[in-house]
This record gives C-alpha cells, sequence and structure tokens, in this order.
C-alpha cells in the first residue's frame, strides 16, 4: 500500500507530499481545520464549525488503517490538506476531503483523492460515497471530473466516485 507520495507539477506547491495520517495525529487535524474558513468549515463538516471541539478531533484522528484511512498533505513541513476514506457499519465507504483556503486550486484535493483511491482500489474497494453541499460549485465540478453522478438526498448531493489507481504523471510511490 502507498505510504508517501510526491507530485512536483505546474499546478501544486513544488515540494508537495503525501504520507497517511497516523492514529492520534490531532495537531494536525486541527491546523488543517484551523486553516480553513467558515464557509469551507461548513462545506467539510455539513454544519456550521466555528471550533472543533476536542471529542470531534479525537474522532478525526481516530485512524486504524482499515475501518478509516487517511492521508495529509504537505507543502514543505506544513499541512495543508487531509483526505479520508471511512467505512459504516455495513461496509459501504466515504470518501471526504479538506484543504485548507489559502491552497485552494492548486491541485492539493486531486492529489489527495488520487491517493485515496488508488489505496481503495488496492483495498479492494469498488467505489466510495461522497455528500457535497449544493453550493459548493468547486467540489461539484472536482468530482464529476472523477466520473461523479449526483442525485439531490436531504438537501445534498449523494454520488459515488469509482476506486482506481490514478494515472498521474509525476505520481511517484515511496
Amino acid at each position: 500500500m502507498r505510504t508517501e507520495n510526491t507530485f512536483n507539477s505546474t499546478d501544486l506547491e513544488p515540494e508537495l507530499s503525501i504520507r497517511p495520517v497516523r492514529h492520534g495525529d490531532e495537531l494536525l487535524v486541527q491546523e488543517i481545520v484551523d486553516g480553513m474558513s467558515p464557509e469551507s468549515r461548513y462545506y467539510r463538516f455539513l454544519q456550521a464549525m466555528p471550533k472543533l471541539s476536542s471529542g470531534m478531533r479525537r474522532l478525526l484522528a481516530d485512524v486504524d488503517g482499515v475501518r478509516h484511512r487517511a492521508w495529509a498533505a504537505y507543502a514543505g513541513d506544513r499541512p495543508v490538506g487531509v483526505v479520508r476514506v471511512i467505512a459504516d457499519q455495513t461496509g459501504d465507504h466515504e470518501l471526504s476531503v479538506a484543504v485548507v483556503d489559502a491552497m485552494h486550486r492548486r491541485g492539493i484535493a486531486r492529489a489527495l483523492i488520487d491517493t485515496a483511491l488508488g489505496a481503495a482500489a488496492e483495498a479492494g474497494i469498488e467505489s466510495v460515497a461522497i455528500m457535497v453541499h449544493p453550493d459548493n460549485a468547486a467540489s461539484i465540478t472536482m468530482f464529476r471530473r472523477y466520473g461523479a453522478r449526483f442525485r439531490f438526498e436531504f438537501g445534498l448531493l449523494v454520488g459515488r466516485v469509482p476506486a482506481r489507481t490514478p494515472a498521474r504523471a509525476g505520481a511517484v510511490a515511496a
């Protein structure tokens, strides 16, 4: 399984690296959430999240590598985004991604999602569920590029993305 990817592309920071999130990585979680605007937090958590509670921080850092997998993107030594794939009680998997606002539109979400979808495919997962706020145009556009088709449910756009190993130039498994 992939442990770290390094991407050098014109649309990414020069030294963007991706590594698995470790169990208990609460400071990483907090730093990423702190770098998100109230609007970005709302889109990510689908509710107002003015402050991340200690319980939520622990939950987001409760990574076990099986039921809850997560990867963080770093620009140099600074965490700038995270993607997670979490299994529910039925064995279905959901993907979520967040990038600090200062680093939007630089390909970081794509790099994170490529990493997560590749790992999911390697683990035998066929597809992952996604939920997007209908006002989050950037995420809707991005996930459609991955083949998502959405349906409207309970005020959200709900869809699926096929898990697959990405064919991304410049991706290097370490």
